[in-house]
């Protein structure tokens, strides 16, 4: 028997497994701009609600902070790489230092984890239906936000991290 065939078959193989585990890796979805996630968190904030027992009244809009953004974008990545969903950071163990190593110095801020859902509306509902996490959203204190989505195989495949805070300064850097 000619090796030929052979090599034909194991290649074929070869692409359709490649096939395969392409279409079942994981994705964030398309379209998470900052303008985008500012919509929906101040759709959210300008409404009373309940956040476990109490009602939270409605808070000012959120802006945009790119510095909590990459700090978002870190942790979520850590969080993928680990598969674990964690407030204790192995780089950067607390919220403020990984604020801090992100250039954001807080005088309050708050962190929303979520592994798991598919779209941001699914991991809001989540965190709305956390008491604490709800009174984050809510929190009229903390005016800048960050999020951030990262996909990675593995058992929860999407890690959301938001980061709410405030600077007792103001900053050059914020965008929409």
């Amino acid at each position: 028997m000619s090796l030929r065939p052979c090599v034909l078959v194991l290649c074929l193989l070869l692409a359709a497994a490649r096939c395969w585990a392409e279409e079942a890796l994981p994705a964030c979805p398309a379209g998470l701009t900052p303008e985008v996630v500012l919509q929906r968190l101040n759709a959210l904030r300008a409404e009373p609600r309940p956040c476990g027992g109490a009602e939270r009244a409605a808070a000012p809009a959120l802006r945009w902070d790119l510095r909590l953004a990459a700090a978002a974008e870190a942790y979520a990545g850590e969080l993928a790489q680990r598969d674990t969903l964690s407030h204790v950071g192995l780089r950067a163990r607390s919220l403020r230092e990984r604020l801090s190593a992100a250039g954001y110095l807080m005088s309050s801020a708050g962190e929303n984890l979520a592994a798991g859902p598919e779209s941001l509306d699914d991991a809001l509902q989540i965190w709305l239906a956390s008491a604490a996490h709800c009174q984050n959203l809510m929190a009229p204190e903390l005016v800048d936000a960050g999020l951030a989505c990262v996909a990675a195989p593995g058992r929860y495949q999407r890690f959301w991290v938001l980061h709410l805070g405030r600077s007792p300064r103001s900053s050059p850097d914020r965008s929409p």
